[in-house]
């Protein structure tokens, strides 16, 4: 029999390849809008930070990974209390002091002399800290410890001191100062440890990028932020190879400048 007249022998539109090719279209485009819609969870709802100092314990410790909420302010004000991510204000010199050059001082932050003002301007980091004090607050420092309008701020989640008063014992004094509108003053729970607004000055709202509210790597620590401190002799270590930022995961800490 011949079978070279038989179209199905012949014929090249198969409805085989037609369904070949419209299943690889799915899958590019279920994969192309799993990433889109990441990448839009990332810059608008939840986002993910690797914590590489240890400013924060023993609230955040260094190494761990916590999820950002980037809602919540955009209806809202921060708070006092909050663990918040920010970009802290530009010209941040070594050991994250100010750059004379850029920032008068923590309490004059926009004005370079006497009559030149400045706009402030993010730095390309971001930090984590906890919001202390709210705009129009007295905030004061004695001893690391934090005082609001003359009252001594309960803290349960600072970590405990040392005897020499740790590395940023230049600092255990700071204030009074009056929170100037719209700025915050941000402050570290290790706070013998950490370069914070007593160094760089207030934080403007807008530098603010969301609120820490749990830990999810690694998996031990798994959960919401403590409300106070573990405490323990192992907790009081300073670790010197921690840096003063905190940084996205798989992006290095050069990278973030």
């Amino acid at each position: 029999m011949d079978h070279s007249a038989d179209p199905a022998e012949w014929d090249g539109d198969h409805p085989d390849d037609d369904e070949g090719r419209g299943t690889l279209l799915e899958v590019v485009i279920t994969i192309g809008a799993a990433l889109l819609l990441a990448f839009l969870v990332q810059q608008f709802l939840v986002k993910p930070f690797k914590i590489p100092s240890g400013s924060m314990e023993n609230t955040l410790k260094c190494g761990d990974r916590v999820l950002v909420d980037r809602v919540s302010y955009r209806f809202s004000d921060p708070s006092r209390g909050d663990v918040v991510v920010f970009n802290p204000p530009a010209g941040i010199g070594e050991g994250g002091a100010p750059d004379p050059s850029v920032v008068a001082s923590p309490g004059n932050m926009g004005k370079r002399g006497d009559d030149n003002t400045r706009k402030i301007t993010p730095a390309d980091t971001n930090y984590i800290k906890r919001l202390i004090a709210e705009p129009g607050d007295k905030a004061q420092v004695k001893q690391h410890k934090a005082y609001i309008n003359g009252k001594k701020l309960k803290e349960p989640y600072l970590h405990p001191l040392t005897e020499d008063q740790g590395l940023d014992g230049g600092l255990a004094n700071w204030g009074p100062m009056t929170v100037p509108k719209g700025t915050y003053l941000m402050l570290g729970d290790h706070r013998d440890n950490s370069s914070d607004g007593r160094s760089f000055g207030f934080v403007p709202r807008s530098f603010i990028v969301g609120k820490a509210f749990m830990v999810y790597w690694p998996p031990k620590r798994f959960g919401g932020l403590p409300d106070k401190d573990a405490g323990g002799a192992a907790s009081r270590a300073i670790d010197t190879n921690c840096l003063e930022s905190a940084v996205p995961p798989g992006q290095t800490l050069e990278d973030n400048g």
